[in-house]
């Protein structure tokens, strides 16, 4: 299962809550108390909101404990607006084009959570991304693909909703090809 962080608030040094803190999001990524799986080591990422309109992102498929890009990032980056991720695997294979964060225009998304028997109906769930937003698809994972789904449905306008669909979306390609497996959210 991934590790997500999100942060919000007065302008801090993301070392100070990513890096230095005993639980920090790095520490869990190497030894995770409370999980089915210990260690996140399929890649980290990334995403800041700084002084320009769209976001910054940094991914790696570096364990976040021995990526000293990351570390120097965030020693570097100071932000009042920030996520961060460690990877495990899913699906789509271990790439930078498949850690999180992902971005298109403004918007930043991670996601902790899986499409059920994505696999095999990964074809389907991608023709769910409309043409136009489809070129910037980078990866082969379906977190990307939600996110995707999500930006040609009015993300802009209701995030909420965008998402709402883009899952109902996915359910539905889902229950068609008599897939099983749940959706993760």
């Amino acid at each position: 299962m991934c590790r997500l962080f999100a942060y919000s608030g007065k302008p801090v040094w993301l070392d100070s809550l990513l890096i230095e803190p005993e639980a920090s999001l790095v520490s869990q990524s190497m030894a995770a108390r409370e999980a089915k799986t210990v260690v996140n080591g399929d890649g980290c990422g990334l995403g800041w909101y700084g002084e320009r309109g769209t976001p910054g992102v940094f991914r790696d498929t570096r364990p976040a404990w021995s990526d000293a890009n990351l570390a120097a990032l965030c020693h570097q980056l100071r932000s009042g607006m920030f996520m961060a991720h460690v990877r495990s695997a899913t699906s789509g294979e271990v790439s930078r084009a498949n850690c999180h964060p992902f971005a298109h225009g403004q918007y930043l998304f991670m996601h902790n959570g899986q499409i059920g028997g994505y696999e095999q109906i990964r074809r389907d769930i991608d023709s769910l991304i409309p043409d136009d937003i489809y070129a910037s698809r980078r990866g082969t994972g379906d977190s990307e693909a939600i996110f995707l789904i999500a930006a040609g449905h009015g993300l802009v306008i209701d995030p909420i909703r965008a998402i709402s669909t883009a899952l109902r979306l996915c359910q539905e390609k889902m229950i068609a090809a008599g897939v099983s497996s749940a959706l993760r959210f």
